[in-house]
């Protein structure tokens, strides 16, 4: 949770390649010992997309020991779009025991001034549970969402499942890693 600026640049690797450069500010605002507001602001130039910024805001409120809601808003505005790429979702994430946990998640994605102003909007959940070591996780997710880009086509379901590993990189120290899982 700590506040400042972060820099990188890399390569995305697409044909053809995509470099980009950003920099970024973060800032979190806590209310109370249960409710935080963090705010992230990315100025940035990619080859694809031209100088940009995106805005991210996230309200996250702490309802139990194990239950989490958050609303998470993003905006971006480029030289490759002529309005501001939008998204807005809530959450619901529920910590289970032994390392495992479980999200359900509400979406909307669109652009202002785009002939269809709400171009996706849908619900997904995700399970994630740690696997043969502290530091990596199987992340699961399954999604229902109903895209559409133009007006003379028509929203179609549109089914997603997916599956992929997770390590854990921070402040764990290095004999907690090792150790072997218990319960």
């Amino acid at each position: 949770l700590e506040n400042g600026f972060d820099f990188g640049a890399g390569v995305r690797l697409n044909t053809p390649v995509d470099p980009y450069v950003k920099a970024s500010y973060r800032h979190n605002f806590i209310f109370r010992g249960d409710t935080l507001l963090r705010f992230r602001e990315t100025p940035f130039w990619r080859d694809s997309r031209g100088w940009g910024a995106t805005t991210q805001i996230s309200l996250d409120h702490l309802a139990t020991d194990r239950v989490l809601l958050r609303w998470n808003n993003i905006g971006t505005v480029a030289q490759d779009t002529e309005a501001l790429d939008w998204g807005t979702d809530v959450s619901l994430y529920q910590s289970l025991q032994r390392r495992r946990a479980i999200s359900y998640t509400l979406l909307l994605r669109g652009e202002t001034g785009a002939d269809v102003a709400i171009q996706n909007y849908g619900m997904e959940t995700r399970y994630r549970q740690n696997i043969f070591r502290k530091w990596l996780f199987l992340d699961m997710s399954a999604s229902l969402t109903w895209p559409r880009e133009f007006l003379e086509e028509g929203r179609k379901i549109n089914p997603g499942v997916g599956i992929g590993l997770e390590m854990y990189f921070g402040p764990l120290p290095y004999a907690e890693l090792r150790r072997p899982r218990t319960g």
